[in-house]
């Protein structure tokens, strides 16, 4: 399918729109547009497509938890969400962010992950939902690149690595990266492999652990880390390794940041598949406290493609 190039395109790009496009609203576009934006989920509903495994580009068919999700994000100016991997939450962010430039003027949102490149997936996600809207509910695009994204109405979503430069400036919105909230009202967020310590206006951030190579008390580099506060008030935190080398452990810190230990280690036996009692062998993926002390890890099995439970 070869489309027509328009004086109306942003950059020879036939699915955007550029500055200073005046449309001519037919009556049920004007009811369709103050619609949408009076209700993100019906926006989401009926306008954003999504890439599928198995169909390819397809309407955004969401969850009631997913509804949810956007309700949540539109009553609350801080919004903390729970989530199993793999179900959409992602997806479901964007929705909100996309529907939030469109119908919000002046809006500034910082999507931050803890690699620049994951931040950037994202944003991309936002883009092709942007792209397959139709011209009539777009906003005129002064900026689009694999980074940043500025609209006519003055809003501006950028994608960037978590650090402590990156969570600075004046942002309406911060997506952002793995976190816990302790009893008295503390966050703990993994960014950049620093272990920073939010003040109860989420606001104020404070490096209390830093990266470093595999010493006692430092977190090694990890793509996915997973945190957690337990009942006894420990924070508990999944690392992987440095150098592509495969070095699991899981470290935990009191509820200051002080270092307390690590348990767990990489390997197998000598030529076999057989794992020794407190070996990982795969990325670690969530935490589990039991009543009497015990810890459970969960670790993924690419041969069965379950997750299974290490007991501590």
């Amino acid at each position: 399918l070869i489309m027509a190039i328009n004086k109306d395109s942003y950059r020879d790009n036939p699915l955007l729109k550029k500055i200073g496009v005046q449309v001519k609203y037919t009556q049920e576009q004007v009811q369709e547009y103050m619609r949408c934006a009076k209700d993100p989920v019906y926006f989401a509903e009926n306008y954003i497509k999504i890439v599928n495994v198995d169909n390819g580009l397809m309407p955004f068919r969401m969850w009631d938890f997913q509804k949810d999700m956007l309700r949540l994000f539109h009553a609350n100016r801080f919004a903390i969400t729970k989530c199993p991997r793999q179900v959409g939450k992602t997806t479901t962010s964007v929705a909100y962010l996309l529907w939030l430039t469109l119908f919000s003027d002046t809006q500034n949102i910082a999507v931050l992950a803890n690699k620049g490149a994951l931040a950037r997936d994202i944003l991309a996600k936002y883009q092709l939902a942007y792209e397959n809207l139709p011209m009539w509910l777009q906003q005129g695009v002064v900026t689009w690149n694999k980074g940043d994204v500025e609209l006519e109405n003055g809003s501006k979503i950028r994608a960037d690595s978590t650090s402590s430069a990156a969570i600075r400036g004046g942002f309406n919105m911060r997506a952002s990266d793995p976190f816990d909230l302790a009893s008295d009202q503390v966050l703990w967020v993994i960014a950049s492999n620093n272990l920073l310590k939010m003040d109860a206006s989420f606001e104020n951030a404070t490096a209390v652990v830093k990266p470093g190579t595999g010493s006692l008390g430092e977190l090694l580099p990890t793509s996915s880390p997973v945190l957690r506060y337990s009942p006894d008030g420990e924070i508990y935190i999944s690392e992987e390794g440095i150098s592509g080398k495969f070095l699991p452990r899981v470290s935990v810190f009191d509820s200051e940041g002080r270092f307390i230990r690590t348990f767990g280690q990489g390997g197998q036996k000598a030529n076999t598949h057989v794992y020794l009692p407190g070996q990982f062998k795969s990325t670690l993926r969530d935490f589990a406290f039991g009543k009497n002390g015990q810890v459970y890890v969960t670790q993924y099995d690419a041969t069965c493609g379950l997750n299974e439970y290490i007991k501590f």
